[in-house]
């Protein structure tokens, strides 16, 4: 298995992260609410679900453990409580945004956090949404960047920057009050270095709408915002991140799909030149789940089995060659095309760490 070859460490998981992941087990599956294993104190396992960003799945995994009243279901109720009031802010505040983009005539595709939430889940309390994140195409990029910043958002980057606008494609607009929330304008979907949709183009014109607070927020059709999930999932992996959030969204979406569904996605996927990073999510993302369901039973794991639990909560190692191996196993094609794709990733990773490094001096040179 990749992970285990990538995270070879093969070190046992430390208390609080299998107490952790016992509990995050029934987030998923039907499964017995499980006891957390031993944990010095409530506060060790708060700090690792936060760690791996699942304060939220753990609320959806109600195990037995966490009652209401316990010090942990405390911190949950109010984790939850805060969690809905920022994100029904959100949705808010990103409609305001869309319909002032609407309003200078460019179209807008709300994406990710709070509104894939309500899209999947059709609830806003799962987890918090710091960020609105929108996507625009890339020739509407810079006049939406200016409509942004003539309606009261500071740029939270410098204009001239060739690292941010070109080679990740996004740039934060910082808000003044009333408004709360930072806007993330994006025209591309995937950082540098990782596995990009072929067609953004296409990719864009799946639209769909999500009704809210007897209005609407155009987001992406629920195929395409699983796309974006699973390239969500390429950059946790990348980073070493966590990615549990994302096998749980993979995992929930996928157990709606009927057969057809399930082909219309793989061809989506084969068409934008993903189809092997979206196996490998949907693998992944299986066998996550059924970790921690041997966990949360008792069983011992395989050394593959700690890797990919490790990995998914974000406790993963940095190794040697590590990203050169995911290039291969997520491009697409035959041999020779394989090489060229994962060749092409790493120059874009290469030349944008090369731009970032000549900005980065520009400036020091400057202060």
């Amino acid at each position: 298995m990749l992970f285990e070859r990538i995270d070879s460490d093969n070190e046992e998981l430390d208390s609080a992260t299998l107490a952790l992941a016992s509990v995050l087990a029934s987030a998923l599956r039907h499964f017995p609410p499980a006891n957390p294993g031993p944990v010095p104190n409530s506060d060790r396992l708060w700090e690792a679900a936060q760690g791996a960003r699942c304060t939220g799945l753990m609320r959806l995994a109600g195990a037995a453990s966490i009652q209401p009243g316990s010090a942990m279901g405390e911190k949950l109720a109010l984790d939850q409580i805060a969690t809905l009031r920022s994100n029904l802010a959100q949705l808010a505040e990103t409609m305001e945004c869309q319909m002032l983009l609407e309003q200078h005539g460019i179209s807008s595709r709300a994406f990710k956090g709070v509104v894939r939430q309500q899209q999947l889940f059709h609830r806003a309390d799962i987890r918090r949404s710091s960020d609105i994140d929108l996507l625009v195409t890339s020739a509407d990029y810079p006049r939406a960047r200016a409509v942004l910043t003539a309606a009261g958002y500071r740029p939270g980057v410098s204009a001239d920057s060739r690292w941010w606008h070109q080679c990740l494609g996004e740039s934060p607009y910082l808000p003044a009050a009333p408004r709360r929330f930072i806007v993330d304008l994006h025209h591309q979907v995937q950082q540098p270095g990782g596995p990009s949709p072929r067609q953004m183009a296409a990719l864009f014109q799946m639209s769909a709408q999500i009704s809210f607070g007897g209005g609407s927020i155009t987001t992406l059709t629920p195929h395409a915002s699983l796309l974006v999930t699973m390239i969500s999932y390429s950059k946790a992996v990348r980073d070493l991140a966590p990615w549990a959030i994302y096998a749980h969204e993979i995992e929930v979406a996928r157990e709606g799909f009927s057969p057809a569904d399930y082909q219309a996605f793989l061809g989506l996927s084969a068409s934008q030149g993903l189809r092997r990073l979206a196996e490998e999510a949907f693998r992944n993302a299986e066998l996550f789940w059924d970790s921690l369901a041997s966990l949360a039973s008792g069983r011992s794991l395989s050394p593959s089995q700690i890797a990919l639990v490790r990995s998914g909560l974000g406790k993963s190692r940095r190794q040697l060659f590590r990203r050169t191996a995911l290039r291969w196993a997520w491009a697409d094609g035959e041999r020779l095309h394989r090489t060229r794709h994962a060749f092409q990733m790493a120059l874009s990773e290469y030349r944008s760490n090369y731009i970032r490094r000549q900005e980065e001096r520009a400036a020091l040179s400057d202060a």
